[in-house]
């Protein structure tokens, strides 16, 4: 949420004077929730309890969370935009043309990883301001309730200290020695097949001459702040706009200015460095912004008078939420266009291109400058509804879209259930056909994967059955090729099935690593088992291409040019023409 605030001056007042509550919800959840209170208590024990405490929160936990409560806020924007027609057609340009060419840009980087890599790139580095500008907007909206006066000096201090904080990330993220993680979901590694994050890399000697000035701009722009609020209102006023500051600093400026000072903590959210660390650090950090999102959000849809109560609203949140994510995973996985598998590419190309939709949506809807926002989120007006509610057109079109919305909701849902709990349960307990049917089923709605299959794969060689092994292997290296894999596969293939089932697996290894010098050597031994030199010599003297040094495959050229009848060819490669030992 960005909100952009242009009101005019205020003084504080008493509620009487005011006509309103201070209070969005009341004291203890606008603390807790959109102030940020609970995710510094959250830190705060997590300081006390040290490691263990940490140990001690499940991943399951943290999956569930992001599945209720961050695909929640994802579909409040969603609603916001487009539940009625007249805000529709009030923000067409993002919600058709928008979002039609959001998804141009992911189809195009799940077939390009250079296209696919400026998206992860581009959403990485959006993120951090992203959430930046919602603690911004969030800080005037309460200052603005409690009628504080915000004059266009301290307007300009407060904004400058979120702007540094947020320039501590960017200075972590792109300068050489920096935080530059591509991967904070935890999937497998992303690099070898292309997709990342690319960081401009600029010079560490920039970096080390910026970050101080950073440092010291933040620390004078929060005192000078704090200095300019308490001399047009009192500590208690200013209150919770200080925690949502603190909030800020703990997001951002405290972790990132402490890793280019070096500081050391068993706390991964003030040291995001390395692939758990940063993932703790990026799941809290979401969920405290997902939470506070759906604070403001909730107050918003509940002063329409179409409102029909928390458990419809969040219900409808929730299922179109996790209906954006799982849509294009089903509809445009491996299975479908191609491109990378969940793992590899897919999952962060959609995380991407979801959150940067999610982000133009919210630049544009949430404006203080907006009369009617202002009403709503400063002076407490009731707005009412704005189109009648159509009991016949609108109806089909409605049933329609929950339809289509809870049948993506529910493609979302059952990876955790399916992936994350009964496949490893499945595997610990070797009833390998089980995880074979998890596996055949998550094809389905686009979440097949190369690592599960090669471990699923990795086990059932050791079985009395080790033949079933061979297409799970088969489908990891369709999604997840890899010069090894299909080496190893063929000497598999060759024990169970035979020389001409091997040869053809290392040929196709070749398709897509022509250059390899193992495949090329495999496939050239294997011809020339099969007593088929004239086969095997392009092969063989590829390998010596890439190894001119290596006097196995010498040997093995020569000898197949002996064979073939051409002695003198073979004599000036190797003198000594004996065939080597296969």
């Amino acid at each position: 949420m960005t909100v952009t605030a242009t009101m005019p001056p205020a003084t504080p007042r008493s509620r009487e004077s005011l006509g309103h509550s201070v209070w969005i919800f009341g004291p203890l959840p606008d603390l807790l929730l959109g102030s940020g209170l609970l995710y510094l208590l959250f830190i705060g024990g997590m300081i006390v309890g040290g490691t263990s405490a940490r140990e001690a929160i499940s991943p399951t936990w943290g999956s569930l969370l992001i599945l209720v409560v961050s695909g929640a806020h994802y579909g409040a924007t969603l609603l916001r935009v487009y539940e009625h027609e007249a805000e529709r057609r009030a923000y067409r340009i993002f919600t058709v043309y928008g979002s039609g060419l959001m998804l141009a840009v992911l189809i195009g980087a799940l077939h390009s990883p250079l296209a696919g890599s400026a998206l992860i790139t581009l959403y990485l580095t959006w993120s951090p301001w992203h959430y930046t500008g919602q603690n911004y907007g969030i800080s005037v909206m309460l200052l603005r309730r409690r009628g504080v006066e915000l004059t266009p000096a301290t307007k300009r201090w407060l904004y400058a200290s979120f702007v540094f904080s947020f320039l501590s990330v960017f200075l972590n993220f792109h300068f050489e020695g920096g935080v530059s993680q591509a991967n904070p979901f935890g999937e497998a590694s992303l690099a070898p097949r292309g997709f990342h994050f690319i960081s401009m890399a600029l010079p560490g000697e920039a970096r080390s001459l910026l970050m101080p000035i950073v440092g010291l701009g933040y620390v004078l722009s929060i005192l000078t702040t704090i200095v300019l609020l308490l001399r047009s209102a009192n500590l208690r006023t200013i209150a919770p706009t200080a925690l949502v500051i603190l909030t800020q600093a703990v997001w951002f400026a405290i972790p990132h200015l402490g890793f280019y000072l070096d500081w050391t903590t068993g706390i991964p959210a003030f040291n995001p460095v390395g692939g758990d660390r940063f993932r703790f650090y990026f799941l809290w950090t979401a969920l405290g912004h997902a939470l506070q999102y759906l604070w403001i959000t909730t107050y918003y849809a509940k002063s329409d008078r179409r409102w029909r109560g928390y458990g419809r609203y969040f219900g409808k949140t929730f299922i179109f939420g996790n209906a954006i994510w799982a849509a294009p995973v089903l509809l445009l996985g491996p299975e479908r266009m191609g491109g990378p598998d969940y793992e590899t590419g897919l999952a962060m190309c959609v995380a991407s291109a979801v959150n940067l939709h999610h982000f133009m949506l919210d630049g544009a809807i949430w404006k203080l400058r907006n009369p009617k926002i202002a009403s709503i989120l400063i002076r407490d007006k009731t707005e009412g509804a704005t189109e009648p509610r159509s009991r016949g057109s609108g109806l089909w079109p409605g049933r329609l879209a929950w339809g289509f919305a809870g049948f993506f909701c529910l493609a979302n849902v059952i990876p955790e259930i399916e992936i994350e709990q009964r496949l490893p349960s499945a595997l610990a307990g070797e009833d390998y056909a089980r995880a074979e049917s998890i596996l055949d089923r998550a094809a389905l709605y686009g979440r097949d994967s190369a690592s599960w299959r090669a471990s699923l794969a990795n086990r059932l060689v050791k079985t009395q059955k080790p033949w079933r092994a061979i297409p799970q292997y088969r489908r990891s290296l369709e999604f997840y090729p890899q010069a090894d894999g299909f080496g190893q596969l063929g000497v598999l293939v060759e024990k169970l099935e035979g020389q001409e089932r091997a040869i053809a697996t290392w040929r196709e290894g070749l398709e897509h690593f022509p250059n390899d010098f193992d495949l090329n050597r495999r496939v050239a031994v294997g011809l020339a088992k099969a007593r088929r030199p004239r086969e095997a010599i392009p092969y063989l003297e590829r390998a010596a291409e890439l190894r001119p040094d290596d006097s196995e495959v010498k040997g093995r050229l020569a000898a197949a040019l002996s064979r073939t009848g051409r002695r003198a060819a073979a004599t000036r490669l190797h003198p000594v023409a004996a065939p080597p030992r296969d």
